[in-house]
């Protein structure tokens, strides 16, 4: 968009990026010559004053002309509005909005700002002068004031194109912060199992500690078969108790000695038989 609006502006040469001092130059002939336009049209409105009607339909133009020239000089000197210009063109970049979903959105706001562009640029502004120190005005003063007058459109043009311009950026804002709002939705929606999944982490890696420093040999009979449960069952590796390092308290422990015991007493049965 910011194409459609940039060779609009630079016919004037109040485009901000890349100043020379040609178009410098040529923005300041521009300048002089809306002065002088605005010093016809404020004679004019002096000579009609007392006409409300009259003074309302040259007040409309020519208020509306100082503010277009206030904002195309606001355009063109604005550091500001140059670096803003600078980073939206370097976001419009496909890196930055790789989900389709936030390219849907920052296409919604760009069509909005189109849809602005199609219906603005179309409008018409009233134009009214005089010249000096005339009260008639013959058939050459006519095609001399015409001529005078034609870059006027121009000016309306590049009107409507900083406010285009404008509203662009607003839109590119809007983009920005309706995908930040997506993007944080989608967080907040994946934060349940990414908490229950962190706990469960936690939990895992700090339970065995836990086992091993409690004071078990103090416990009731009740608690110490629960502790045993959540060693056998807490994890795909069950949990030991060593005896020095060297006798391993587990299931598999005791059955071993239960077998060597019935073999012991199989083996007395058959010697004293």
């Amino acid at each position: 968009m910011f194409d459609k609006v940039k060779w609009i502006i630079e016919f004037l040469n109040a485009w901000p990026i890349n100043p020379t001092k040609k178009k410098l130059i040529f923005f300041l002939l521009y300048l002089i010559h809306e002065n002088v336009y605005l010093a016809m049209a404020y004679y004019d409105l002096f000579s009609i004053f007392g006409d409300l009607q009259l003074m309302s339909t040259n007040l409309i133009g020519t208020l509306v002309q100082m503010i277009m020239m206030i904002r195309l000089i606001f355009v063109k000197f604005s550091s500001r509005l140059r670096n803003v210009i600078v980073e939206i063109k370097a976001d419009v970049c496909d890196e930055n909005y790789q989900r389709t979903d936030e390219k849907i959105i920052y296409i919604k706001y760009s069509e909005m700002a189109t849809n602005f562009y199609k219906i603005t640029m179309g409008f018409e502004l009233p134009y009214r002068a005089k010249l000096f120190n005339t009260n008639e005005t013959t058939l050459k003063q006519s095609i001399f004031l015409y001529i005078y007058q034609a870059p006027m459109p121009i000016t309306a043009l590049c009107y409507f194109a900083t406010v285009n311009m404008q509203f662009i950026i607003i839109s590119n804002i809007c983009a920005r912060i309706a995908i930040l709002r997506n993007r944080i939705n989608q967080i907040n929606d994946c934060m349940p199992m990414k908490t229950d999944s962190l706990i469960k982490h936690i939990v895992h890696q700090n339970l065995q500690e836990m086992f091993y420093i409690c004071n078990w040999q103090e416990m009731s009979q009740k608690s110490k078969q629960s502790w045993l449960i959540c060693m056998v069952s807490g994890a795909k590796i069950p949990m030991q108790i060593t005896a020095g390092k060297i006798y391993i308290f587990s299931f598999n422990s005791f059955t071993g000695i239960l077998r060597s015991s019935m073999a012991y007493v199989s083996l007395l049965r058959t010697l004293t038989a």
